[in-house]
């Protein structure tokens, strides 16, 4: 199979057709940084219109070609269609080979303060959609959590996520529960304690726990359980749920 390019790229997302260039939009501020990309929030230099755009690290483009993880999560994204959830706004190209220049995934984007039960209710909701599309998240933490600018909560970043037949119904329950799942997902503070103990078979209750945290931590106005790593986790939920 011959690797896709940044320069390639666009020629293969032909539903999006033709892809637009990165400097049509004016970076204002970095939002945070993933092992997959970084976000930023931005400008439409057109429009005028306020963006959140993710820039895709290619780190080893010329064996690999595009991540693949970047590409199911553009193909995610087209698919969703839910109010709670992040729209796929474009997709544009850098001009410049480097290692961190790729393609740019483009969604609405703005910051309000809003009251904690609202959030919860919205990214719930969002989660509901999500689940009855046979998905799983996978990477539910607050920082995942956006805010247009009229208030909305906007569930976001899909580079985790998968479609599990647990849900689907096209396997049978001993077939679905002899899926193997990777335990390496979701941030470490939001971990469930299935996949700290590197259960490779879960469901949808992973993504449950996980607004648990979020739950926890916007009440508290700090992290619930900020663990160091899977056994200082596992101490932090033993010491929350005695």
């Amino acid at each position: 199979m011959k690797a896709v390019t940044a320069e390639t790229a666009a020629h293969h997302f032909e539903p999006l057709g033709r892809c637009r260039d990165v400097e049509d939009f004016e970076k204002l501020n970095r939002i945070g940084e993933g092992t997959y990309g970084t976000v930023y929030r931005a400008r439409d230099r057109t429009t005028r219109q306020l963006v959140a755009l993710k820039r895709v690290l290619l780190h080893n483009e010329a064996s690999e070609g595009f991540p693949v993880t970047a590409i199911r999560e553009i193909k995610l994204l087209k698919r969703l269609s839910h109010p709670n959830c992040v729209r796929l706004l474009d997709v544009a190209v850098g001009r410049k080979r480097s290692r961190s220049a790729g393609i740019l995934i483009i969604s609405g984007f703005g910051v309000v303060n809003i009251k904690a039960k609202r959030v919860m209710l919205s990214v719930l909701e969002a989660l509901e959609y999500l689940h009855s599309q046979n998905l799983l998240h996978r990477d539910i933490k607050l920082s995942n959590v956006l805010y247009d600018r009229y208030g909305c909560v906007k569930l976001a970043d899909f580079g985790l996520a998968r479609e599990h037949s647990r849900f689907s119904g096209a396997r049978t329950d001993e077939e679905a529960d002899g899926e193997v799942l990777t335990p390496k997902v979701v941030t470490l503070w939001y971990r469930a304690p299935e996949i700290l103990f590197g259960c490779e078979s879960y469901s949808s209750a992973v993504d449950l726990w996980a607004c648990g945290c979020i739950f926890g931590e916007l009440l508290l106005q700090e992290p619930l359980m900020p663990g160091k790593n899977d056994l200082d986790q596992i101490h932090q939920i033993c010491k929350v749920c005695q």
